[in-house]
């Protein structure tokens, strides 16, 4: 039994014994394996095996580059950071191609095993990059680089799926870098200069151009971008090409977007445009960036310290025929925001094809200083602006001051629209709203009358300074420091007005209030009123500063002051009227109808008139002439004396004639046939 147990001990043993020994050998393959990777991880963190690394990397690339390529520093700490420090690789006309003081990736290494380029911080400093294309080669400077590494197998290489490697990105910084960038053949030149650019990004998909970039700061951006007639393709032809091959749009997200201290010059020689933009400080905070659709949604933007300068030449050459592209149409921007706030800025807008008008406003030469804006809900297009103005001032190089803006705004392809409305400068306030209506602009362009006005200027006045910097040709006429004080309410087609109230005072003594009815405008021979003058004052000065040089003969006397009152009902050659004059000159009453008086022959008339004290003679200049007070009623046909046809019945109370005053005349008579009694 003895020999039996130990029998059965043995092979036990030796099982034991062998499985131990296999577990130890594989614990010691196993050990030896970490141990390696462990001194592999600690070699390369020492500065003499990166130094090492970094000389071979060197002496690889210049040999396959056959260019100057240097390192100054590699610094690995695994396993997250991998820098280089002083890098520079020269293109093969001996120009710089990139330099960088510093390149810092901050990365998950270990990621990298599973196809996921897990990228936690890009850092860039001091970087130098120069990309060119210059004749007469036709290719880019980093060309040679991409030979150098490119397959020299002929063969169509199998199509790899993207998908199996994933990059994520979650932040981007650049600082005191320069990029230049010139290629004549597409036209475009530019030289930007970088102080720092800070953007976090959520999701960064290539595959489907898809950047969620929650915030972006940009800082210190200065230089030029200049687009140029180009050697090759027009930039029309490359939009279009592009537009017509591919429908995958870059879709970017973003929630903040800031900027200070931006210079940015933008000149485009096919267009005929300069632009600076000096920004101080900027935020934005976007919603939507569609760019497929072209709409820019924003919750709110602000500007503060900043000038924008825009210089253009309307009056551009037309192309010829054989260079003409037709472009595929893109739709055009459409913006949205919710609030945007512009302070302390300065817009200049320059017109170089136009003339300088030699006063007043400019409109094609604008200089905007002191620029303040406050508006919400806007909305913007190609031809449609919607925002809500709560406030706004600027100065104009003119001498035009505007303190404050306030208004409900609309502008779309059938009218004008300021609801709410509040202007005021130095000596001017206008408030309530106006409305400008129109089928369109082609059927306003054909006819004006069809213009729809909708005018409520209640309580308001206008400073003749303000009307001659909007309209200069009437600023030698006004006097400078008068103002117009206007109560009007105004409805209708400009070819069928309701004048349901306009009161107008101010200048040296005019008085006005009228209302009723206009139309037939602007067709002056097709004009028809109906209109009730409650009251008309105005003065000798007024008459002169208001009316066209020349348009009052020149042996007429006006007198120093006029009233009238009454009613006008008609066009301008057949008319109905009971009007009450009172001037410095005397006063008469004025009432009875005149028809086709535009006509010699065909002219009609019906009128009374009783004079009272009118001095004639200081009227018409003739000292011979003293004052009349008479009743005149006159009825007839035709003014032209061969054709005439009429009856008069005159009783002169009192007239003086070479200094004889006559009294209690009685005088009739009639003409007809060409005969007269």
């Amino acid at each position: 039994m003895k020999n039996m147990e130990s029998t059965q001990k043995k092979p036990l043993k030796k099982k034991r014994t062998l499985v131990s020994k296999l577990l130890r050998i594989f614990a010691w393959i196993l050990g030896s394996v970490i141990f390696l990777v462990i001194v592999v991880l600690l070699l390369i963190q020492l500065p003499s095996v990166q130094n090492f690394g970094r000389k071979k990397v060197v002496t690889f690339l210049q040999g396959k580059l056959k260019t100057r390529v240097e390192i100054g520093k590699l610094d690995i700490k695994f396993p997250t950071d991998v820098s280089l420090q002083n890098v520079f690789f020269e293109d093969q006309s001996k120009d710089t191609l990139l330099y960088g003081k510093e390149l810092r990736v901050n990365l998950k290494m270990f990621q990298l095993l599973k196809s996921n380029v897990e990228i936690e911080e890009i850092y860039l400093d001091g970087i130098v990059g120069k990309v060119k294309r210059l004749p007469p080669d036709s290719v880019f400077n980093f060309q040679f680089i991409v030979d150098a590494f490119a397959s020299k197998n002929t063969k169509e290489p199998a199509t790899q799926d993207s998908s199996t490697l994933k990059i994520d990105i979650d932040r981007i910084v650049v600082k005191n870098s320069h990029v230049i960038y010139n290629d004549p053949y597409s036209g475009n030149d530019m030289n930007i200069n970088i102080g720092l650019l800070d953007g976090k990004i959520d999701k960064f998909d290539l595959d489907h151009l898809l950047f969620d970039v929650p915030s972006i700061t940009l800082k210190g951006i200065k230089g030029y971008y200049y687009q140029l007639e180009p050697l090759e393709k027009s930039v029309e032809k490359v939009v279009a090409e592009a537009a017509s091959q591919s429908d995958h749009f870059l879709q970017l997200l973003n929630k903040s977007i800031k900027l200070s201290d931006i210079d940015i010059v933008f000149k485009s020689e096919p267009s005929k445009l300069y632009s600076s933009f000096k920004i101080g400080d900027m935020e934005i905070h976007p919603e939507t960036l569609d760019l497929k659709n072209s709409i820019i949604t924003l919750r709110d933007a602000k500007l503060d310290n900043s000038a924008i300068a825009i210089q253009t030449q309307s009056a551009a050459p037309v192309e010829s025929a054989k260079d003409t592209v037709i472009a595929v149409k893109t739709p055009s921007f459409k913006i949205i925001a919710g609030k945007l706030v512009i302070n302390k800025s300065s817009i200049k807008y320059d017109d170089v094809s136009a003339p300088r008008a030699p006063s007043g406003m400019d409109f094609a030469h604008l200089n905007l200083t002191d620029f303040n804006f406050n508006a919400t809900d806007i909305r913007y297009n190609s031809d449609t602006i919607i925002a809500n103005v709560h406030s706004g001032s600027l100065k104009d190089t003119s001498g035009f001051v505007l303190n404050k803006l306030q208004t409900d705004f609309e502008m779309n392809p059938t009218g004008v629209s300021l609801k709410d409305l509040y202007i005021e400068t130095p000596g001017t306030i206008l408030k309530n709203s106006a409305i400008i209506s129109y089928p369109s602009m082609e059927a306003m362009k054909k006819n004006p009358g069809v213009l729809g006005l909708d005018i409520d200027l209640s309580g308001s006045k206008i400073s003749v300074k303000d009307i001659n910097s909007f309209m200069p040709s009437m600023a030698s006429q006004l006097p400078a420091n008068a103002t117009l004080y206007v109560d009007a309410r105004i409805t209708g087609k400009v070819d069928n007005l309701n004048l349901q109230k306009v009161m107008l005072r101010g200048l040296n003594g005019t008085d006005i209030n009228v209302n009723g009815i206009v139309k037939g405008l602007p067709e002056t021979d097709k004009i028809y009123a109906d209109l009730r003058i409650n009251k008309f004052q105005t003065s000798q000065k007024d008459i002169l500063a208001l009316v066209p040089k020349n348009t009052i003969p020149a042996n007429i006397t006006l007198p120093q002051n006029i009233n009238a009152s009454g009613v006008f009902r008609g066009s301008m050659s057949s008319f109905y009227t009971d009007l009450n004059i009172n001037t410095s000159l005397g006063g008469a009453k004025i009432t009875g109808t005149l028809g086709n008086i535009t006509d010699k022959k065909r002219a009609t008339y019906n009128m009374v008139l009783k004079a009272r004290n009118i001095r004639v003679g200081t009227l018409i200049q003739n000292p011979e002439l003293g004052s009349l007070t008479a009743d005149i009623k006159v009825k007839g046909k035709g003014l032209d004396p061969e054709t005439a046809n009429a009856m008069f019945d005159a009783i002169v109370s009192e007239v003086t004639l070479k200094g004889y005053n006559y009294k209690d005349i009685i005088a009739k008579g009639n003409i007809a046939d060409k005969n007269y009694a």
